[in-house]
């Protein structure tokens, strides 16, 4: 009946506002990182964030964090792609997000070494168009970096927010 569908609220109203901005950046934190930089003296290591997004109905990313060589002190990158999310049919295509990658030392003695960068997805050797699958983009170098830990620093935190 016509009563019925007036008194239900528009497709649109239900969805919300496509770009809200959540009220947190995503964190990543690794507790005993020291295990994980012990192992990669004897062979390159990888360490995958979950899936997470920046914004309510927005980009799905994912992080990795690649170590380089087997001698200490560590040769690292945190790189950032764009995977398959949910929302991808309501955003326009190719990504055009500029996000900052954060990674924050725990301890207070090594926090002013804290490093960040700008990844702009909009630019760079190929744009972000839709991925299709989880392994359709190549991650993107966002911190590269050598790094050396004593046993003060037991964890890491690794920031992601909307530029």
């Amino acid at each position: 009946s016509i009563s019925t569908v007036q008194g239900q609220p528009l497709q649109r109203e239900r969805r919300g506002r496509i770009n809200q901005i959540l009220p947190t950046p995503f964190e990543w934190e690794i507790p005993n990182i020291i295990e994980f930089f012990k192992k990669a003296t004897s062979g390159p290591q990888n360490l995958v964030s979950k899936p997470f997004y920046l914004f309510e109905r927005g980009y799905k990313y994912l992080l990795q964090i690649k170590t380089f060589s087997i001698r200490f002190p560590i040769d690292l990158g945190v790189y950032i792609k764009v995977v398959p999310g949910e929302f991808d049919e309501l955003l326009s295509w190719p990504c055009k997000e500029k996000v900052r990658v954060t990674w924050i030392y725990q301890h207070e003695l090594f926090r002013k070494e804290s490093k960040s960068n700008v990844i702009d997805f909009e630019n760079g050797r190929e744009p972000c168009c839709r991925p299709l699958y989880d392994g359709h983009h190549i991650y993107r170098l966002a911190l590269d970096f050598i790094t050396g830990y004593n046993n003060a620093e037991d964890s890491i935190l690794i920031r992601v927010n909307r530029e």
